[in-house]
């Protein structure tokens, strides 16, 4: 896995964008980025597409937990040694932030300005956190 920073700037940020790319040992522009409003239903399809198309799925699980730490532990579990997107709040407090974890750390920030993680605490306003897996499938099998 090759650690990709995140490129783009704008108003809705580049972190997902960069943490797929680094999981997929990608560049940056190779996958897409719309700095756009756009719903959350058009956005999860574009990159579902984009995975689907490469052969990977990914599959997402929200959790709650009381820290970061704790969240971290939780998803550790699941990924069984496993690197995966770890997402919640961003250190603004206003909007959210994703990063690269594995075994229960952060191993890297897309934040390309972040001495620290830029993640800080769960989803505004639902108190979740995120994980999601990026996992291979066979095409033409089930789907």
């Amino acid at each position: 896995m090759k650690f990709v920073s995140g490129i783009c700037h704008g108003p809705w940020g580049d972190c997902f964008r960069a943490c797929i790319a680094s999981l997929l040992d990608l560049e940056a522009t190779e996958v897409p980025h719309v700095n756009a409003d756009i719903t959350f239903e058009e956005w999860d399809k574009m990159y579902r597409d984009f995975l689907h198309d490469r052969g990977y799925r990914k599959i997402a699980l929200p959790l709650v937990a009381s820290s970061l730490e704790e969240a971290l532990s939780i998803t550790a579990g699941w990924a069984d040694g496993l690197p995966y997107i770890f997402s919640g709040a961003d250190r603004l407090g206003s909007g959210s932030h994703a990063v690269i974890a594995q075994h229960g750390k952060i191993i890297h920030d897309p934040n390309p300005k972040s001495a620290e993680p830029y993640i800080f605490g769960p989803f505004p306003g639902d108190g979740r956190y995120g994980c999601e897996f990026i996992v291979p499938f066979q095409q033409g099998g089930a789907q």
